[in-house]
């Protein structure tokens, strides 16, 4: 007669009837759905690369959530008395993006009558970057969104909100702004404003 385990009898083999992971490419710290089906197994489990992300022997059927912090293939393995089956899928995190450059609280402070310039840089996201700024400059510089960069020589003193952004295809991030000292010419003097920027 034939060899049957668990209603599964030789010559049948184990099957995979479907494995996903959605989205397959996720943001760092967002979270994927792991999904599988499989028939005919006497046996299933879920490896992983890195290891750490494996979850070993599971249901014929089921679905996990997955955090991404880095890279992970995962392979979906049946076993039954006939043979095995196997399956992989990657999941791809992209690191968020954050502004590089100036250093978070590195921002210059700006002085009427003399030149500033500030560069912008970003790291992580999906590549591609746009540079944004929303608000007000002080008269005589401005925003140079191709190559992230304020310059100019401020001749007016004040308070000015603006922040720059930069985005991808799918995540923003926002930066601050450096603010504008009066000039020892001026009078009467000006208190120095700090400007007031939004911070992501």
């Amino acid at each position: 007669g034939s060899t049957c385990i668990e209603n599964v009898c030789a010559g049948q083999e184990p099957r995979i009837d479907a494995f996903t992971i959605e989205p397959s490419s996720v943001i760092e710290g967002e979270s994927a759905q792991l999904s599988w089906s499989t028939s005919l197994g006497n046996s299933v489990s879920v490896e992983a690369t890195p290891a750490s992300y494996a979850l070993g022997d599971v249901e014929a059927s089921g679905t996990a959530t997955i955090v991404g912090a880095e890279d992970v293939t995962f392979r979906l393995v049946v076993t039954n008395v006939t043979g095995s089956a196997d399956s992989e899928v990657t999941l791809t995190v992209v690191p968020r993006l954050v502004i590089t450059a100036p250093p978070e609280g590195a921002l210059p402070d700006a002085t009427v009558g003399e030149a500033i310039e500030v560069a912008f840089d970003a790291d992580g996201g999906r590549g591609g970057y746009t540079w944004t700024l929303e608000g007000a400059l002080p008269e005589g510089t401005s925003f140079d969104a191709g190559v992230a960069t304020v310059s100019g020589t401020p001749t007016q003193t004040g308070s000015f909100d603006w922040t720059v952004t930069v985005s991808d295809e799918v995540t923003t991030t926002n930066s601050r702004c450096p603010s504008v000292s009066p000039s020892p010419s001026l009078a009467p003097p000006t208190p120095r404003l700090l400007c007031r920027p939004t911070d992501s």
